[in-house]
Order: structure tokens, then sequence, then C-alpha cells
């Protein structure tokens, strides 16, 4: 399986600069390594390499006004009755939901709804912010959770969507110093060697903190690789 760097709207793979603790607790010695970190776009195409996944639509973005039915019909499969209101009735977002295709052709679906989206805003908001030496709390959720006129923006959720829709997959076989992308902080001992190889370089991420995400989202882009200072939201 592979994924290439090749820079794109939607990139599959990031190279994260990061330090390593090569010494002890006591005696630290830092040295500079890269690490790959992969993109939900990624992620979604090293499954579909992997026999999980026929194919995957694009996620559909809901707006009110729109027919939106999500639900689990009688013989327990998930669906989504949906018809876009052309013209666009209003701009503000109701939720979003993606189609994933087995390789046996039968199918499911994965949705967010508003409280989802506020739920995960509520996380990055926890996570980062912070209290000064007077005690004074300041920090506020990823930008990107209200950029659009106050509301989340779209190629966000859309990312969102596909990366929580597998939450319930299996495992993905990574090699070392390589990982699917986190929405937690990583510090820069968590790129130690002792690490298992799947997961290596972020800590495993938890259901309370599956959402929090830094606020600024930092992007350098040299020689046609996606190189970011910032892991936890880069696309």
């Amino acid at each position: 399986m592979g994924l290439t760097l090749e820079n794109a709207s939607r990139p599959l793979i990031y190279i994260i600069p990061g330090s390593v603790n090569v010494g002890t607790k006591e005696k630290q010695t830092w040295e500079q390594r890269m690490s790959i970190e992969i993109s939900p776009y990624g992620e979604l195409d090293l499954r579909i390499q992997a026999g999980q996944l026929l194919y995957a639509d694009r996620p559909v973005i809901v707006f009110e006004g729109d027919e939106f039915k999500p639900k689990v019909n009688e013989i327990g499969q998930k669906v989504v009755v949906y018809s876009a209101a052309i013209p666009r009735q209003s701009k503000t977002i109701i939720g979003a939901f993606i189609k994933l295709t087995r390789p046996d052709r039968s199918f499911d679906f994965f949705w967010m709804l508003p409280e989802d989206i506020d739920r995960l805003k509520g996380y990055s908001l926890k996570k980062n912010q912070r209290k000064d030496k007077d005690g004074n709390v300041y920090g506020d959720a990823n930008a990107l959770y209200h950029s659009n006129e106050g509301q989340i923006d779209t190629g966000f959720l859309e990312a969102k969507v596909i990366k929580h829709a597998f939450k319930t997959f299996p495992k993905l076989r990574l090699g070392q110093f390589s990982a699917l992308q986190q929405d937690e902080q990583v510090q820069a001992s968590d790129y130690g060697l002792d690490e298992p190889v799947y997961n290596q370089v972020p800590q495993k991420e938890t259901e309370k903190e599956a959402e929090e995400t830094d606020v600024q989202e930092i992007a350098k882009q040299q020689g046609g690789v996606n190189i970011v200072e910032n892991p936890e939201e880069p696309f």
C-alpha cells in the first residue's frame, strides 16, 4: 500500500517536524526528526487499498431547506433520504453525511448533525483554553469551526465526516513513525522510539478527546511536499 506526497487540494500525507528525546528523563538529549501523518483523505485511500471499502462518495453538506432524513430501516441498515433544495433556501448547515460502499456492494452511511459538530467544537475549545498568571482564561476552538460566517468551514466538515466514519473500522497496519491523523495535541516526548509501531507518533485518542484541536492551521509547502508544524488540522 502507498500514498503520494504530491501537493493537492486534499493532501493524503503530511510531513510533521518534531523533537525526540533520545536521552533519559533526567538527562534529556533532543534530536530533530520528521514523521508522517496521514490525513482523513489518505486514510480513506488506504482503507480502499486494504480492501475494507470499494469506494466512498464525497461527503454531502446538508443545508436548511434540504430534505434530509437519516434513519435505520427495518433490517437495521443505516440509510439517508436526501434531496437538495435548488435554488438554496438557506446557507445554514444542518448536517453532513457520507455513503460508504463495501467490497460486496453493500453500503453504509455515516452522518453528523449540529449537536455532533457542537460537541466536537466544545472539545476543541476545552483543549485550546489556557490560563494566564492572573488566572484569566483565554483561547478559542479551532478557527475553522466558525470561519464560515460563524459556522464550520465546509471543507473542514467534509474531512471530519470522513475521519469519524471509520471509528468502528479495523485498524490499519502502518509503518514506524507513520500514524493516522489525530485530533489531540502531540507533545515532543510522544515521538519516542519506545512507542508501539501502530499509532507511533500521536497519543491514542479517546472518545472525549477525539476533537481537541489547535486554534491555528499551519501549513508550509516545500518542494512539493506538505510540511506542517502543527499536525492537528493541517487540511
